[in-house]
């Protein structure tokens, strides 16, 4: 499909405050604390209390859910207001767990670019 498709992923252990995990994407490189696997509580004003595992969000970065150029309001971080997602609370790519079709467009994409003559949906 694409060439060099892996990720390398670092995982740190930190002591005091915890620093940000995060992807990049053009690397292929996925940044991970020892506590990512554990859920956080996350609140805003507007949800109320969720809880996420932080590993679950970076994931959903690496297949896809990124801002590919400046004018992209459909994927990325949907805890922000320039995401078109924007108060989905519940969804894994803003402050909860659950995965939304959506969330796999840019796998359904990549499958319909590489397989001619096939058609490809999430059920």
């Amino acid at each position: 499909m694409h060439s060099n498709e892996h990720w390398n992923v670092k995982v740190t252990k930190y002591v005091g405050v915890k620093p940000r995990s995060h992807i990049n994407w053009n690397a292929r490189e996925m940044n991970l604390y020892h506590t990512d696997n554990n859920y956080r509580k996350n609140y805003s004003y507007a949800s109320g209390y969720r809880y996420q595992r932080t590993t679950m969000h970076e994931f959903g970065h690496t297949i896809g859910n990124v801002i590919r150029n400046s004018q992209d309001i459909f994927y990325g971080d949907e805890y922000k207001r320039s995401i078109a997602w924007y108060g989905d609370w519940s969804s894994i790519m803003s402050r909860g767990m659950e995965i939304r079709d959506r969330h796999l467009d840019y796998i359904i994409d990549t499958l319909r670019m590489n397989i001619t003559g096939t058609f490809w949906r999430v059920e």
